[in-house]
Parts: structure tokens; sequence; C-alpha cells
């Protein structure tokens, strides 16, 4: 009888650590949270509410436990403008679903053909500042800037000869800067203190004079004049 009363006993005992366990492991479960970040993009202030998703991050951890979220760097990249972020990108977790926002809008692109054959290409972000400018010469040559990062003032420029042989520097800003490449091709970049650029290129022709072109962006990538002499 007392062998038989020490079997139920631990069987008993036995059971009751099984239950324990799945009361342990349900509360785990159900302690678990789960943050959805949404890195998401507008084409227009025309329609602020359409957003379309860029990218999408979940986080889980324990509810009560603390999260932190960041904007992506997007303007270096894509030139892409951080307009609004929720006010939930950080916090604790919690039983239900937590979804945080950050909305971006898009660079601009715009793309002049001139009347004499050349094109100047401009690429400027939402709050106008310069990108991307690209200058294709009469001659077939071209000259491109890009500006990579907004805290140090430095465009990096590559030039481009008729033959596409191509040549790249870092250019300061409030300094004139002349290249002249394999096939005598002379290049006068002249970038003001701001970062407004004014760019010649000059070439030789068959009658012996020299063409010059200019083209004028301000610092906030607008288009200012183009002109061929």
């Amino acid at each position: 009888m007392r062998k038989t009363s020490w079997l139920s006993l631990i069987g008993v005992v036995a059971g009751l650590g099984l239950g324990w366990d799945l009361v342990v492991q349900g509360q785990a479960v159900s302690k678990q949270g789960k943050v959805i970040v949404y890195y998401r993009y507008n084409e227009s202030n025309k329609h602020p509410k359409r957003m379309t998703n860029y990218s999408v991050k979940t986080l889980h951890g324990r509810i009560g436990q603390h999260y932190t979220t960041k904007a992506k760097d997007l303007l270096t990249t894509k030139g892409w403008i951080l307009r609004y972020h929720s006010a939930n990108v950080s916090g604790n977790f919690k039983a239900k679903t937590t979804k945080v926002y950050y909305d971006y809008q898009i660079d601009s692109l715009k793309d002049y053909e001139h009347t004499n054959g050349a094109s100047t290409y401009i690429d400027r972000t939402a709050d106008h500042r310069l990108i991307f400018l690209g200058q294709t010469h009469l001659n077939g040559a071209g000259t491109a800037l890009m500006r990579l990062h907004y805290h140090t003032p430095v465009y990096k420029v590559t030039y481009s000869s008729p033959n596409e042989h191509q040549s790249t520097h870092n250019y300061r800003f409030g300094k004139t800067y002349v290249y002249r490449d394999h096939e005598k091709d002379v290049y006068t970049l002249t970038l003001s203190k701001k970062g407004d650029v004014t760019l010649q290129q000059e070439w030789a022709t068959k009658k012996g004079k020299h063409h010059v072109e200019t083209t004028k962006v301000s610092a906030t990538g607008k288009y200012l004049s183009y002109h061929v002499r």
C-alpha cells in the first residue's frame, strides 16, 4: 500500500510539473510583443497620404521591454528627404502590434534639351538641394557633378571626353578648376562658396576656333542659364 501511495504521489507531482511547464511556456508566448517599422515615400505633396512602402522591418521583444527604431539615411544614397515620423519611434513592446512610420519625399528630375544640341540633366532633393548635374556638350564630351554628402562642401566631378576617356576628381566649393583631357579639350569649373556651378568647356574646331559652353546652376539645384559662344 505504501509503495502504491508513493507511486501515486510521484505521478501527481510529475503531472503538476508537466502542467506548470505548459503554463510557463504559454505565458512566454503571450508576453511576446511586435513592432513593425514602415519606411514609406510619397512622390508629391499634392497627395501626401498616398504612401508606398520602400522597406519594412519587424522587431520582436518581451512585453514591457524597450525598443528603439531609427530613420534610414536615404538622402545620401537616393536623395530622399525625411518629411515625417510617428511619435512612437521608441517605446516599450506591447501585447498589441505597434506600427512605426518614417515617411520620405523623393527627388525630382529635370532634363533640359538645348536648341544647339547640348543638354543639361539635373537631379534635386525635395528641398531643392543639388544631387546630380550632368552636361552633354556640343562636341560629345560630358561633365557630371555629384553631391555625395551634404556635410562636406565637395562635388565628385567626372569628365568624359568625346572618345569616352574619363577622369574623376573631388572638387571643393569656392574654387576654380581647370582640366585638360587627352584630346586637349579644356574644362573650366568654377564653384562658389555656396555650391553654385559655372561650367565652361571649350574645344578646337577644324577652323581653329573655340566654343565655350557655360551652364549655371544655383546651390539649390535650380537651372539658371546656359549659353554658348
